[in-house]
């Protein structure tokens, strides 16, 4: 994908990246609930919820690419990254699908706790690829030097995990997707991912004006000025991680539910941030 077509990502594309990593984040959860946790602390929602997101993170990527009548021809180029996210993707919603028939009833291999391990463990690898992916993909851009390098896709991975976590729990005030045991290790897990994204973070930006060339500084200081400056701080850093971690901590059912919401509004904010960075633009909030 060529500069050109990098200068018009908006919101579309960077609420696909968002939808993606939660939808894969979601997966693999409900991927390692099936293989560590009891039984019964698992059911069909998770998957049904990843298939969801996931499917409407693809629609919006369809979309965003212009000519949805030909959208398959993605899977024609095997060399493409939009070729490998798309397969990732497919095969995630797929892995999905199987993973919720294991909790209807009538169907024959519901009860083959063998297969549907392995099912999982697919999956679980298919949603880290998913979750992974989009910070890989502008890790190799190297036009714009904010995204270059292969730090950003490790960091939206954790973010994939931490929204997957976050709406997971929103999930079981709906549905019982869990019993309280595997709830709290989902909010206590949230809790070092969140820690593990400042670290992280701060790690990011420091590399990227201690140790980059001249250009990238001036992008770097480009980046970090003005108003923009205050939405990755305050909208990020502040109500994505900050909020959400001393929320976390307080035993109030309510506070708890606040932060899950603020981790997903945060998730968002940052991958609008990062896909705009270094042109200048409004991140359209």
């Amino acid at each position: 994908m060529n500069q050109k077509t990098a200068s018009i990502w908006g919101f579309i594309l960077y609420t696909d990246f968002f939808l993606g990593a939660l939808g894969g984040g979601l997966l693999v959860l409900g991927s390692l609930a099936t293989l560590f946790f009891d039984p019964g602390m698992v059911n069909a929602v998770p998957f049904i919820a990843a298939v969801a997101v996931m499917g409407i993170g693809t629609a919006l990527l369809v979309i965003e690419l212009g000519v949805p009548i030909k959208a398959w021809r993605v899977f024609t180029n095997p060399r493409s990254f939009l070729m490998i996210g798309a397969s990732l993707m497919t095969a995630s919603m797929g892995l999905a699908l199987l993973l919720a028939s294991f909790y209807l009833p009538g169907l024959p291999w519901r009860h083959s706790s063998s297969l549907q391990n392995i099912i999982a463990l697919l999956a679980a690898s298919t949603g880290f690829g998913v979750a992974f992916y989009p910070g890989l993909l502008l890790g190799g851009m190297t036009g714009r030097p904010f995204w270059k390098g292969p730090l950003l896709a490790p960091l939206f991975l954790l973010s994939g995990l931490s929204t997957g976590a976050a709406f997971y729990c929103l999930l079981g005030l709906i549905w019982p997707v869990s019993q309280q045991a595997a709830y709290w290790f989902l909010k206590s897990m949230n809790l070092f991912l969140l820690v593990i994204q400042i670290i992280g973070w701060t790690t990011y930006l420091f590399i990227k004006k201690a140790q980059c060339p001249p250009r990238e500084l001036i992008s770097w200081k480009a980046v970090f000025a003005g108003q923009r400056n205050l939405v990755f701080w305050i909208g990020f850093v502040g109500f994505g991680l900050v909020v959400p971690f001393v929320l976390y901590l307080l035993p109030i059912e309510l506070f708890t539910t606040f932060a899950h919401c603020f981790v997903l509004f945060g998730a968002l904010i940052m991958r609008g941030f990062v896909v705009t960075a270094d042109r200048g633009v409004s991140l359209g909030f």
